[in-house]
């Protein structure tokens, strides 16, 4: 019987042994995939944190472009809003500027000496 015994003690203390070795294993596993894990959420961080930055950019140079446009329409550079703006452009241009350019006397041939006169009525209207 005392033979018996000390092949279970033996049996007993190798398989102890081994349970000691894997149980270090499973440890050193456990502790490698926190690492790993901890390793790629940084990265993953990382990317997200560039991808905010180019976000953030795009918004901004939307938001410029949106109030610039804002702006251009707002004062007399827009464009016209529709087509009566339009037709009140062309007939300036037209009435007004051109013929200032193309003749010394804009205003045509009945307003030849302007002191004391009145402005014509399509000129008190703009």
């Amino acid at each position: 019987m005392i033979m018996a015994d000390d092949t279970i003690n033996k049996i007993d203390a190798q398989q102890n042994s081994r349970m000691a070795v894997l149980e270090q294993q499973i440890k050193d596993l456990k502790e490698d995939v926190d690492r790993v894990t901890q390793e790629e959420n940084e990265r993953l961080k990382g990317r997200i944190r560039h991808l905010e930055k180019w976000v953030a950019g795009a918004g901004a140079v939307i938001a410029v472009a949106v109030a610039g446009l804002g702006l251009v329409e707002i004062t007399d550079f827009g464009f016209a809003k529709t087509g009566k703006h339009v037709e009140e452009h062309r007939d300036y241009f037209k009435n007004i500027l051109h013929p200032a350019m193309v003749r010394s006397n804009w205003l045509g041939p009945d307003y030849i000496n302007l002191e004391g006169q009145s402005a014509p009525e399509w000129i008190k209207d703009k």
